[in-house]
């Protein structure tokens, strides 16, 4: 068993994921037409990597995936997978089961795995084309291929014939020989043309290695004469620079000793300011001591003062105490007899009080009294009401019972009058009822409509949303490229005011010009500006127009010769360089050259620049007689014919008389001063272009949002709709309640007015006589209650109200003895209180008298201790005057030999001074020796040379040794014989030297342009002209290989395509006498007519010859549709049985046979099953009932194919 299962999930139909077990044998899929059959078939070819979507009737990769239905919302992709049985190691993967999964998207991306693993499609193609499923085109057979068969070609039908034979690797590889064949001439040819190109260069390059030889020789010379001349001259420097070290150290010396004097006079200034500082501090010090004893003394004799006076007036206190103490009286203490008094008092009071209390318990109990004899009579009274009531109540039921009586009789009629018209309203509301529910039906289905409006709307809103994004994207895009494009103006600008337009001199004559313009009464008039800025040069030619101007480049042009001689005095008043003043009136003008088109000419120089018109006479006047041409060989030939300058287009320029003017300056040139302006005059057109763009954008953008508007008012419009469709559908609803609720009034009102017309017994209205005579008398019966408790009442009232009186003098009296004995405890307080502070006014005297005691025995203390502390002050005072003298005299001494310090330290620092400007003096001549050092290092440098250690100078990189070769073509012989290097000691003469150096470097110029890599580049053609040769026998030798390999492989190709075609044939003509019981059909090998001029060899085609039993035909189109099926199935089996496929779809091929030839069609399966796994999709019983195994598939309600699976093998055995 090869196929074990197919699972999908979102392929076309089957948008729930389905699972198809497929078992040995013969496994038939059987359904309904449209039910979803031949998408299983799709979703196999699909999953074996099929990238045609013709071949799975679709048109683009979204038809594969579902789209959804009614029920169903649209999937976002489709998926497949596919597991294979791998046990026995049919396939080339070390996996008992294989996985394939191919997914796609609706963006159009496919996604693939083997076992879970991410690949590409073309790893899933090499897999099935090693195992060979799926690759045979029989292998999937539809009722489509079935009748293409009998109409292919006879090329086309070859094919088949191959595929049995197994050939398509071998047709793969004939291929990719001959495509091998193809490249393998092609790249000889490439090789072989190399080897022409490189054969005349490397004459060349023979030739400009000998010129190189020569160049190396003087070259190497030179060198040596530089050595010795930069020996000679660094060591002069060294000695100067030596001298110059030297004399800086001595007067470094000599400075040394002046800042060491200077310090030494410093310090001792220091020590002196010192020693000046601490005797002022002490002076300050015994001065502050002074003070502070003459405040302490001031103090002291402040306080003894006060202590004096104090005691005199504690003496004066004393006395005044001790007088009050022996003229105080106290109060005598009668609190005794008062307590006494109000003893009695207070036995009066409990009397009373007692009196009081049996008063109020009698009034108490008379109050309870008349509070129960009231209740009675209020008891008495409501029961005589609710009688009243109840015979009033039972009078008014008698006159109801009577009219209802009468009213019964004229409701049962009226019921029955309401019962016929409920019956008539009850059968108008069932049939409003059905009218509500068949509206309800079309309101449901008009709010369905208008929901899909709205979701239409709001698609199509959200595309036109996305469209305006995009259209404001692009808008966005080009305004920022605007803005990009003005900003590299401002950038261009302001690099092109950056760059400097010449020298110093230029840019003072531009800067007073722009003064002039700005403020009339200053700067300089008639300045236009520099020449650089004033032409424009193509791209291409800058370093050719830079090198014309030369000199002439940052000139600056003035309106007259008056203007030019100003400017040249303003530069020389200012100080401010030099430049070169060229006055548009006043210059002899000079008209350009004519010059025809010449090979290597590029044209005049002022004819290929632009510029105003105003500038033309000065620009001929410069360029008119320079010519610009391609390369210096060109520049060096029309040098020779003297019309004027050459100059190349790198910037070489040839003068008359064989100046040479060319190099790059370091900074800004005019190369790129050219390209600035160059693109700064581009700019503007570009931002016009720009803004060009720009407004078809904003229209765009604003149809865009209009296009938006109208879809968001059809968006609103929409649900709008759809919000008065639920409104209706709602306000319907709200009716049909209605009904329903009047209908089910209507059911109750029936049932009541049934109720009414049932006759009614009058049981309620008898005995309401006997109750009315029983109400009147139990009325009277408790009037004559009430008069009763009346009475009693007043004899009640009487004895409360003589306890009340008790009660009221009872209190009266309780009251009055209660006061007096108040009265009597207030004096007592009052003789209490005035006695205690008598006494407390003794205590105090007697306290103050005590302290006064003591503060004057204190007093006398300190008044003693302040004296002598006053007399040590007097004494210290003293002491401290004689110190302050002293102290005196020594500041002013050490304040003098200050001043005379200072005065040496100015002598000292004048000298220093003078030192020090000596020293600077040789220190500057020193740094200019050592500058003198530097500058002949870097000499050396450039020249390529290094000195060594030892002071010599050498070679960075030494030539090789000259060659010794004459050449016939150039002249130049290098085999001269060249004096020995110029060196030694005391005889050298450095001027000579010097001029030996001209000399060769002259000789060397005389050589013109030289090639120094010649050799070495000759070296590596020579070495490449080896390789290209033994490449062009490789190549050959392939070549040859390819076509033997090419001739095998047809050979091979055409023996096993006739062998095979032979089996192919015999089986054919064996299966189709099968299905037609008898006749007789073979293939033919027919040769194609060879075309004029198709040198391919054409191969022969396959030709079908069929003659069913008891016909003669001659040609296939008169058979019938089901001999054509019939014998295109004999064909497509021919080639099963020659070349089994592992897997092998039928999809209907059965379809246009009849019930015979179908079972012969079994038959025939049921034979190749065992070597071929079929999956057959028919409509057909017998094909069904020979099936291993059916899947039935129908289409549900949401448009999706439901599965059903059933295995013949699982049921019970009949019988």
């Amino acid at each position: 068993m090869y196929l074990r299962r197919l699972e999908v999930h979102g392929f076309k139909a089957f948008a729930e994921r389905q699972r198809f077990e497929f078992g040995p044998g013969m496994t038939v899929i059987a359904g309904p037409n449209g039910s979803g059959k031949s998408n299983v078939a799709d979703a196999l070819r699909w999953a074996l990597g099929e990238t045609s979507a013709r071949q799975i009737r679709a048109r683009t990769t979204e038809d594969i995936i579902f789209s959804g239905s009614d029920k169903r919302r649209p999937m976002g992709m489709a998926e497949v997978t596919l597991t294979l049985d791998n046990a026995e190691g049919w396939m080339p993967i070390d996996y008992s089961e294989v996985a394939v999964t191919r997914r796609a998207h609706r963006s159009g991306e496919n996604e693939y795995a083997i076992n879970g693993s991410q690949c590409r499609l073309g790893d899933v193609l090499d897999l099935f084309r090693q195992a060979q499923v799926g690759q045979n085109s029989y292998a999937h057979m539809s009722q489509g291929l079935v009748d293409e068969v009998l109409a292919l070609r006879p090329q086309e039908r070859r094919e088949l014939i191959e595929e049995a034979a197994d050939l398509r690797r071998h047709r793969h590889q004939l291929t990719l020989s001959e495509r091998r064949l193809v490249e393998t001439r092609d790249n000889l040819g490439h090789v072989r043309m190399l080897i022409r190109e490189v054969e005349p260069r490397i004459k060349a390059l023979q030739r400009q290695s000998r010129r190189a030889a020569r160049y190396r020789e003087l070259a190497r010379e030179l060198a040596d004469a530089l050595e010795v001349y930069f020996e000679a001259e660094l060591r002069a420097a060294r000695e100067a620079q030596t001298s110059a070290q030297a004399r800086h150290d001595q007067r470094a010396q000599a400075f040394n000793v002046a800042r060491e004097a200077m310090a030494g006079v410093e310090a001792r200034l220091r020590e002196v300011e010192s020693v000046v500082r601490e005797r002022r501090t002490a002076l300050e010090t015994a001065q502050g001591r002074e003070r502070e004893l003459s405040e302490e003394g001031l103090r002291l004799e402040q306080a003894v003062a006060l202590a004096e006076q104090r005691l005199e007036l504690l003496a004066e206190r004393r006395t005044e105490l001790e007088a009050a103490l022996a003229a105080t009286d106290l109060p005598a203490d009668d609190a005794s007899a008062i307590d006494a008094t109000i003893a009695a008092f207070d036995a009066r009071v409990v009397e009373s009080q007692t009196a009081l209390a049996r008063a109020r318990e009698a009034l108490t109990s008379a109050d309870e009294a008349t509070r129960g004899v009231l209740r009675e009579l209020a008891e008495a009274e409501a029961r005589r009401a609710r009688l009243e009531a109840e015979a009033d109540d039972t009078q008014r039921r008698i006159v109801e019972a009577q009219r209802r009586a009468e009213q019964r009789a004229a409701d049962r009629a009226a019921a029955g009058d309401e019962r016929t018209m409920l019956l008539a309203t009850a059968t108008e509301q069932e049939a409003l009822l059905a009218r509500h529910q068949q509206e309800a039906q079309a309101l449901d289905d008009a709010l369905r409509l208008t929901r899909e409006r709205r979701e239409s709307a709001e698609r199509r809103l959200e595309e036109e949303q996305r469209a305006q994004q995009a259209a404001q994207d692009a808008l966005v895009g080009l305004e920022s490229h605007l803005a990009q494009v003005e900003d590299r103006l401002r950038l261009i600008e302001m690099l092109r005011d950056s760059v400097p337009a010449g020298s110093t001199g230029t840019e003072a004559l531009i800067e007073a010009g722009r003064t002039k313009f700005l403020n009339p009464e200053e700067g300089l008039s008639g300045i236009v500006d520099a020449v650089s800025r004033l032409i424009r040069v193509p791209e291409g030619l800058e370093a050719a127009i830079e090198a014309a101007l030369a000199e002439f480049l940052g000139a600056v042009v003035v309106e007259s010769y008056d203007d030019a001689i100003a400017a040249v005095a303003y530069l020389r008043e200012q100080g401010a360089g030099v430049a070169t003043v060229l006055p548009l009136q006043g210059m002899e003008p000079k008209y350009p050259l004519n010059l025809f088109n010449e090979r290597g000419v590029v044209g005049i120089a002022s004819r290929l620049v632009r510029c105003d018109q105003k500038m033309r006479p000065l620009v001929d006047t410069l360029l008119g007689r320079v010519i610009v041409v391609e390369d210096l060989r060109v520049a060096e030939q029309m040098i020779t014919r003297g019309l004027g300058s050459v100059v190349t287009r790198d910037g070489i320029l040839l003068r008359p008389g064989g100046a040479v003017y060319g190099g790059r300056t370091s900074g800004a040139d005019g190369t790129e001063r050219f390209s600035l302006q160059r693109e700064l005059d581009a700019l503007p057109a570009q931002m016009d272009e720009a803004r060009a763009t720009i407004e078809p954008a904003q229209i765009r953008v604003a149809h865009a949002a209009e296009i938006v508007a109208d879809a968001r008012d059809a968006v609103t419009q929409a649900r709008r709709a759809v919000d008065e469709a639920t409104e209706r559908r709602r306000q319907h609803d709200v009716a049909r309640s209605a009904v329903e609720r009047r209908q089910t009034e209507i059911t109750a009102e029936l049932r009541a007015v049934e109720l009414r017309l049932q006759p009614q017994a009058d049981e309620a209205d008898a005995g309401l006589a006997e109750r009315l005579n029983a109400a009147r008398a139990a009325v009277t019966e408790v009037a004559a209650r009430i008069a009763e408790i009346r009475d009693r009442s007043e004899a009640v009232g009487a004895e409360r109200d003589a306890a009340a009186e008790r009660a009221t003098l009872a209190t009266q009296s309780l009251a009055g003895t209660e006061a007096e004995r108040r009265a009597l405890a207030a004096q007592r307080d009052e003789r209490v209180a005035a006695r205690r502070a008598a006494l407390e006014l003794v205590t105090k005297q007697r306290e103050s008298l005590d302290a006064i005691r003591r503060e004057q025995e204190d007093l006398h203390l300190t008044l003693r201790d302040r004296r002598e502390r006053l007399a040590n002050n007097r004494s210290l005072r003293t002491e401290a005057q004689a110190v302050v003298g002293p102290a005196h005299a020594a500041v002013a001494e050490l304040a003098e030999e200050e001043r005379m310090l200072s005065a040496a330290r100015g002598d000292q620092h004048r000298a220093l001074l003078a030192t020090e400007r000596e020293m600077l003096e040789s220190e500057h001549g020193l740094r200019q020796t050592a500058e003198h050092v530097t500058k002949l290092l870097e000499e050396i440098e450039t020249e390529g040379m290094v000195v060594q250690p030892d002071g010599t100078v050498t070679p960075l990189n030494p030539l090789s040794v000259p060659m010794s070769m004459v050449s016939d073509d150039d002249g130049v012989q290098t085999g001269l014989e060249l004096p020995e290097p110029v060196r030694g000691g005391a005889e050298l003469v450095l001027e000579d030297v010097r001029t030996r150096i001209g000399d060769l470097r002259s000789e060397i110029r005389s050589l013109g342009p030289v090639n120094v890599e010649a050799v070495e580049d000759l070296a590596s053609e020579e070495e490449r002209y080896t390789f290209l040769s033994t490449q062009v026998a490789d190549l050959e030798a392939a070549e040859v290989e390819l076509r033997e390999a090419i001739r095998d492989l047809k050979k091979l190709i055409r023996v096993r395509f006739i062998e095979t075609f032979e089996v192919v044939n015999e089986r054919f003509g064996e299966y189709f006498r099968r299905f037609f019981g008898g006749g007789q059909a073979e293939l033919r090998l027919i040769v194609p007519e060879e075309v004029e001029g198709e040198e391919q060899e054409r191969e022969a085609g396959v030709e079908i010859m069929a003659q069913p039993p008891g016909k003669r035909i001659n040609s296939l189109a008169v058979l019938s549709g089901g001999e054509r099926s019939m014998t295109s199935v004999a064909l497509l089996f021919a080639l099963l049985s020659v070349n089994p496929a592992p897997v092998v779809v039928l999809d209907e091929v059965d379809a246009a046979l009849d019930e015979a030839n179908v079972g012969r069609f079994v038959d025939t399966l049921l034979e190749l099953r065992e070597r071929t796994q079929f999956v057959v999709i028919s409509h057909n019983r017998r094909t069904i009932e020979a099936a291993d195994a059916i899947y039935g598939l129908s289409m549900g309600d949401d448009s999706t194919s439901q599965v059903l699976s059933l295995r013949l093998a699982d049921l019970p055995k009949a019988g």
